[in-house]
């Protein structure tokens, strides 16, 4: 009877780590469609600036050289957010081919919770360039050094920490554990 509720619970892990290979794969595709469409869409850029980085109404110049520094800058919080998912993909590519708990599968989780943690800091320093960038050419008292940090930065950060700190139990708990069985 056990088994078979093993064997049931190993067969949904397989098909609904397969649902996750899919759409972490369509996210990460998903998320680095729009970061290059952004070196091509000025209007976007620029409801960006006017909504999420300057103050309302604060003169800036987004020429192409400012622009290009910009989303250079942004790529660091975008290639986060790629990596993790990329540990992610394959994480959920070893928990199909039955790899649950493994030293790997510890490793991945760790490298997700940092990028997770690190993702919320790359943002909140890429506005805070952002804005000086943007604003460097202003008169002296028009320029302006934004740090925007929400809950939603914090809770993040806190999850990746703690998605952190699990994997690597994980990964320490299947060392442990293969190292007992050599030894047995």
């Amino acid at each position: 009877m056990q088994q078979s509720a093993d064997n049931r619970s190993a067969v949904a892990i397989r098909w609904v780590s397969l649902a996750m290979v899919g759409i972490t794969g369509l996210l990460m595709a998903g998320i680095a469609a729009v970061y290059l469409n952004l070196w091509f869409d000025r209007p976007t850029l620029i409801a960006i600036i006017e909504t999420e980085i300057l103050t309302p109404g604060t003169p800036y110049r987004l020429s192409d050289p400012i622009a290009a520094a910009w989303l250079s800058i942004a790529a660091l919080p975008t290639a986060l957010s790629l990596w993790g998912l990329w540990n992610a993909l394959k994480l959920f590519l070893g928990y199909r081919e039955g790899a649950v708990f493994t030293e790997i599968a510890g490793r991945r989780l760790t490298y997700m919770g940092i990028a997770l943690a690190m993702t919320p800091l790359a943002q909140i320093l890429m506005t805070a360039a952002t804005s000086v960038l943007l604003t460097m050419h202003n008169q002296v008292g028009q320029r302006q050094l934004t740090i925007s940090m929400t809950e939603t930065h914090l809770v993040v950060g806190v999850a990746g920490a703690m998605l952190l700190v699990i994997g690597w139990v994980l990964a320490e708990a299947a060392r442990l554990a293969e190292d007992n069985r050599q030894i047995v």
